[in-house]
């Protein structure tokens, strides 16, 4: 649902880049999209994400690259309210994924355990401050709004987070190896 969804808002952005003329320094070709209807847009995007099995990290990366807002710099000043409650329920399934893989890794190395825990929080961060920004700046009292209730179910996702049980053990038990001293 979000990826369609932000994919909608990014084609209608694409757009009216491409009928203002603003083409410059752009890292796709925008006359590809010149007579290309919002639905095949959705689509091949979707496809082409789909078949290199990217992750929504990637995803988010990717679209970054391709909106008219700087692609060096991952906050949106124009997140619809509408996609706010999706991509916090989006990061914290993905988050929930990659925690509930390393709580119950029976393998104990920093490809087991840390790294993906460090992809987690680079990712969440990432991700979350977008999400909360616009509580901040927003002058659409709508995405204010749900800007702050995202915020709020974020920071209790985190204190859940912080509490799993089986995170701090797989932790703990990694940092008994032998690859976790040599660090």
């Amino acid at each position: 649902m979000f990826r369609s969804a932000c994919l909608r808002h990014l084609f209608q952005q694409l757009q009216a880049r491409l009928k203002s003329g603003l083409k410059k320094d752009f890292p796709i070709a925008l006359d590809q999209l010149d007579g290309m209807s919002e639905d095949e847009f959705v689509q091949h995007f979707s496809d082409l994400v789909d078949s290199q099995k990217t992750s929504l990290e990637v995803f988010w990366l990717e679209t970054a690259k391709i909106s008219p807002i700087s692609y060096n710099n991952f906050t949106r000043w124009d997140i619809p309210s509408s996609l706010i409650q999706p991509l916090a329920e989006d990061l914290m399934a993905y988050s929930n994924g990659i925690l509930d893989k390393v709580g119950s890794s029976s393998e104990s190395s920093w490809a087991a355990i840390m790294e993906p825990l460090s992809a987690y929080e680079r990712v969440f961060q990432m991700i979350a401050n977008v999400i909360v920004f616009p509580r901040q700046v927003s002058s659409d009292p709508t995405t204010r709004e749900a800007s702050t209730k995202a915020h709020t179910v974020l920071a209790a996702f985190q204190v859940q987070v912080g509490m799993r049980e089986d995170l701090y053990q797989a932790v703990s038990k990694f940092a008994e190896t032998e690859e976790a001293k040599a660090l």
